[in-house]
């Protein structure tokens, strides 16, 4: 994966670094209908949606060595003035109820100090349900690290679903989205598989093999478009697919 620090899409990145970027075969195609200025960290990637004030999506690939990595976790959250400025700062998060719930996980990031240190910025965060963020939404982070022991690599794109009628929180009216995604995609025995998933925001029972989906429902609630590059005769079939419980 080719790493970036600290461009921007549509604005002040060289053709190079958007050319790179867009090649990525972790990042989706956007959903046309909302804002969306793209930035490349170290670490991952975001599309960042300045009516909500969160990300549209948050992708990157993880790595057997990056997986591996033993930093420890460290970090504070702070603005991301890469956006102008014009999104959610820490007030916005007090007395809300909510926790600053990462997209592209401190955890996922050991490997670099840089990474690690990016992974703060509230670009990469949305207001989640605190007991989801700590319960089913890490368990399956958790999860995603095997496997990409397991695997060598792992792609992974998430972020949220945001329906008409949603909460705000804060002086900046940070959006609360109602459920958020997360969509997997691998290479194992020379064949691609997916995985996708959609949580409610809020505490919830079980495993989180029980909120499993397919990319295509994913697709339909996001209007993103998830993994543009594979082939047509193997994305048609796979994102069709709800693995429930399959790895």
């Amino acid at each position: 994966m080719v790493r970036f620090f600290s461009s921007q899409i549509d604005s002040t990145a060289g053709q190079t670094d958007v050319e790179q970027t867009s090649n990525a075969f972790e990042i989706p195609i956007t959903n046309p209908g909302v804002p969306s200025k793209q930035l490349v960290r170290t670490g991952y990637a975001v599309s960042y949606n300045s009516n909500w004030r969160i990300p549209n999506w948050v992708a990157y690939e993880l790595t057997a060595q990056e997986a591996r990595g033993r930093l420890r976790r460290e970090g504070s959250f702070e603005p991301d003035y890469d956006i102008g400025y014009n999104g959610a700062d820490n007030g916005d998060y007090k007395g809300s109820g909510y926790s600053r719930g990462h997209m592209a996980p401190a955890g996922d990031m050991k490997w670099s100090g840089r990474a690690m240190r990016e992974s703060f910025l509230l670009t990469n965060t949305c207001p989640q349900d605190f007991d989801l963020n700590a319960g089913l939404w890490e368990d399956l982070e958790s999860a995603l690290r095997d496997c990409a022991h397991r695997w060598g690599s792992v792609y992974i794109v998430c972020g949220p679903v945001v329906d008409k009628g949603y909460e705000t929180i804060g002086r900046h009216r940070v959006c609360v989205p109602q459920r958020f995604f997360k969509v997997v995609c691998w290479k194992s025995s020379g064949q691609w598989h997916c995985k996708a998933f959609v949580f409610p925001n809020r505490k919830l029972s079980g495993r989180f093999h029980d909120y499993s989906t397919s990319v295509d429902d994913v697709e339909r609630l996001t209007g993103h478009d998830f993994f543009s590059k594979l082939p047509d005769n193997i994305e048609n079939v796979i994102e069709s697919r709800d693995n429930r419980g399959r790895w």
